[in-house]
């Protein structure tokens, strides 16, 4: 970023800590993509990032007192943007259903009947997996994590996530197909 970009995007933050809402337009119009990228990365979905990037901006206004001119601007910004979208992401994990029974959904087609036992099935299943498997399965749909996210978790490449999971879950759905 240039010398005059960073002044331009400092001056919009004091003008902000101001009352100046039109500087909050401007500048959303400077660095609002680049800011939506940081969010998207965290997240993993546009729309959740579009949630992050709008409470990023609040936390903007909010904090822009706080803000110290000899500061580069458009770091704290994407700072607070960074934050703002880690905690919605604990948030969200928070409200997530902690029950084996949500990956029920792998197996075949069953009557009403057959889902009392369906997560039975599914744990034991996820048991015979390989350890990586278990871990991709679990950060998968328990932490709703990335393929990125997964990545570094388990400390393997994002393509070699990627396979991971989907030999896990074609392995559990053979598992639990063939009865275990």
């Amino acid at each position: 970023m240039e010398e005059k970009e960073r002044e331009r995007i400092n001056g919009l933050i004091k003008r902000i800590a101001l009352g100046d809402e039109d500087a909050l337009t401007e500048l959303y119009n400077a660095v609002g993509g680049r800011m939506l990228s940081v969010a998207l990365s965290v997240t993993g979905d546009r729309a959740s990032a579009e949630d992050v990037l709008q409470d990023a901006f609040l936390a903007i206004v909010k904090n822009a007192r706080k803000f110290r001119y000899y500061q580069n601007g458009y770091g704290w910004a994407c700072t607070i943007v960074r934050n703002t979208a880690l905690n919605y992401i604990k948030a969200r994990n928070r409200r997530r259903c902690d029950n084996i029974d949500d990956l029920c959904f792998l197996a075949s087609d069953s009557s009403v009947e057959e889902d009392a036992t369906t997560g039975v099935t599914v744990r034991e299943a996820i048991a015979r997996l390989d350890k990586k498997q278990r871990a991709a399965i679990y950060y998968k749909y328990y932490e709703d994590l990335t393929v990125r996210q997964i990545a570094a978790k388990i400390g393997t490449s994002k393509s070699q996530a990627d396979r991971i999971v989907k030999e896990a879950e074609a392995n559990l759905r053979k598992i639990i197909d063939s009865g275990g």
